[in-house]
C-alpha cells in the first residue's frame, strides 16, 4: 500500500539529509519527495510517499522521524 506523510521541518542545513537518512536506514522505498519553504522562512514542509512493505513500517517511519529534533510535526495524508 502507498502511504503519504507531510512533515514540518526546521529550515536549516542538514535537516533534509537527516530525514532522508532515516528513511534509508529502515529501507523505505520512496516514490515521491517534495520539499518547499513555508510562508515563514524558518520552516520547510516535506511530503513523502512510499510503498509500505509491511503493516508495521508506517508506524516505524513516523516514530523514527518524530525522534529527529528538527521535525516539528508529522501528519498522515493517507487513510490508515
Amino acid at each position: 500500500m502507498i502511504k503519504t506523510i507531510e512533515a514540518l521541518l526546521s529550515n536549516k542545513p542538514g535537516v533534509l539529509d537527516r530525514v532522508v537518512s532515516v528513511l534509508s536506514r529502515i529501507q523505505v522505498n520512496v516514490l515521491y519527495l517534495h520539499v518547499e519553504v513555508t510562508e515563514d522562512p524558518r520552516y520547510s514542509k516535506i511530503q513523502i510517499s512510499f510503498k509500505e512493505n509491511n503493516p508495521a513500517e508506517f508506524e516505524l517511519v513516523i516514530k523514527q522521524l518524530q525522534r529527529q529534533i528538527d521535525v516539528l510535526q508529522i501528519d498522515s495524508l493517507t487513510d490508515n
